[in-house]
């Protein structure tokens, strides 16, 4: 991986055709019935950090944030409330039964938002020019996991059926394993299409964004970019229940809309 090759990334992102990483949208998600923003002490070795513990409340739900500056929260917890008991108060310490999200294992980063049964979180840092999302279930069990530029939509198709699904829209970073610039960028394309179920039989033109990658980059020239892997842009609908189940990740019209070299 090279030096500040993600910061070169997002900054052509931002400025070219793949649009702005913004995968934060709060009408997407349901309306905490309650919120709790605490100050938190200021840490004099990082003074300009502002830490912050939030309380978001929902039906049935609690998600506890602790975030004290740095890269992702320090701690993230989801909370199964009974339904009709008064909201617990919002503390440092976690509640009863409060699962923590673990970041070496689980997650890192922020809450995003809800849709009860649903929690989702976003990435601490990007990766390849784009935000990974994650989805929970209230007990704390990671269902799903993905890398957006921007979440268009989250549905709950049928809110009374057992067990609830989840339907997310959103434009799509999918990292290849191979580079559409290479001798093989056929071959490549084949395999990107059997795993992602983009339906054009020719492949989308990456030449601009690696130009522009070995523009901004000393040293670097399209020749010595031409190996490194695509990330392939693309509006897609994955939908999923709260066991984790899976039901399908499909693109929206089966045409990328772009593509990039990976970080």
């Amino acid at each position: 991986m090279r030096l500040n090759r993600l910061l070169l990334l997002s900054l052509m992102l931002l400025a070219g055709s793949a649009g702005a990483i913004t995968p934060i949208n709060p009408a997407l998600f349901q309306k905490p019935l309650k919120e709790s923003h605490i100050p938190l002490a200021r840490d004099p070795l990082n003074p300009e950090a502002r830490p912050m513990l939030s309380c978001y409340y929902y039906p049935g739900l609690m998600i506890r944030q602790e975030d004290r500056g740095e890269i992702g929260a320090a701690n993230l917890g989801i909370r199964v409330l009974s339904r009709g008991s008064r909201f617990p108060t919002c503390t440092l310490r976690p509640g009863r039964h409060e699962h923590i999200v673990d970041g070496r294992n689980e997650w890192s980063g922020y809450f995003l938002g809800a849709k009860y049964p649903f929690v989702l979180f976003y990435s601490a840092d990007g990766v390849n020019g784009g935000e990974g999302f994650a989805v929970f279930n209230p007990l704390g069990k990671l269902l799903f996991d993905d890398l957006a530029g921007e979440i268009r939509a989250v549905e709950l198709p049928s809110p009374q059926t057992t067990p609830r699904t989840l339907r997310l829209r959103y434009q799509r970073f999918y990292p290849a394993e191979c580079s559409l610039m290479d001798t093989d960028r056929l071959a490549c394309w084949e395999k990107i299409r059997g795993i992602t179920g983009l339906a054009d039989a020719t492949p989308p033109d990456c030449t601009a964004a690696y130009q522009e990658m070995a523009g901004w980059m000393k040293g670097e020239t399209l020749e010595s970019l031409r190996s490194d892997p695509s990330v392939i842009v693309y509006e897609a609908v994955t939908t999923l229940d709260e066991s984790g189940t899976v039901s399908s990740t499909v693109p929206l019209t089966g045409t990328a809309t772009s593509c990039h070299p990976a970080d």
